[in-house]
């Protein structure tokens, strides 16, 4: 190997699967022989197995590793053949633990590994694919610099080199934006309750208004018509705190 250094390829795209009128958003991942470079992926031959089987290599030519969210969601069970572009592939195993599950935004669809040649076979990688090439290297510190200097010298803008730091970084942006999209779904709810307060609130005053005319007639003054509303709107709101609160200690444990 160039350098010294342990490498693998590998090929990663987003993909949407049509299977009897199911369609499901995954990311398919094509891995070379020497895959992966470090830790191991966790399989697993029987998805409800608690047990996880640990390998060193990628899947072999004509088996698809997938995510069990795959399997349940096309009601797919491991045996079955699996189309992807031109190609058919046997589902072999559970895929339950990559190394370097990256945190792209379709990392999060269920995944689906294979060999690199049976992606490349299936026709999926034309000039207008979303795909990601990786070369992965792993070596003495020495050996890593030296191929990263080879790589600033090429000075191709297409070539991004991720390392320690840079891995960091990206899970920070990832965890930063999904944050973000947080704190806006929060605002968004936010001003969605207040609306429906607001309508709930004026749809009691419109039934309560009679029966308020009614206790000023009798001799009811203002203060003590508040106090009335207050104190049932009050005993309400306890009422169903509790039920609420009793719903959600019964769905913890």
């Amino acid at each position: 190997v160039s350098l010294g250094l342990r490498t693998a390829r590998t090929v990663a795209f987003p993909t949407v699967l049509f299977i009897e009128g199911q369609t499901l958003l995954a990311s398919v991942k094509g891995v070379t022989p020497g895959y992966p470079l470090r830790g191991t992926l966790g399989l697993r031959k029987d998805p409800q197995a608690p047990e996880m089987v640990r390998v060193s290599h990628g899947p072999p030519r004509g088996q698809a590793w997938v995510d069990k969210r795959l399997l349940g969601t096309l009601g797919l069970t491991l045996g079955d053949r699996l189309d992807i572009g031109e190609i058919s592939l046997t589902l072999a195993s559970v895929l339950a633990y990559e190394p370097d599950r990256g945190g792209q935004f379709f990392s999060f669809s269920p995944r689906i590994m294979a060999h690199r040649g049976d992606i490349e076979a299936s026709g999926l990688l034309g000039p207008s694919s979303r795909a990601t090439f990786a070369l992965l290297a792993a070596g003495s510190a020495t050996e890593v610099s030296g191929l990263r200097d080879f790589v600033d010298r090429r000075g191709q803008n297409e070539i991004r080199i991720v390392d320690l730091q840079s891995a960091q970084r990206q899970v920070g942006a990832t965890v930063g934006a999904s944050t973000e999209f947080i704190g806006l779904a929060s605002l968004g709810t936010l001003f969605i309750a207040g609306i429906a307060i607001a309508v709930a609130a004026r749809r009691y005053v419109d039934r309560r208004r009679k029966q308020a005319a009614l206790l000023r007639c009798f001799g009811a003054s203002g203060r003590t018509i508040l106090l009335i509303h207050i104190q049932t709107l009050l005993m309400m709101g306890m009422v169903w705190g509790l039920v609420g609160a009793a719903i959600g200690f019964a769905v913890q444990e």
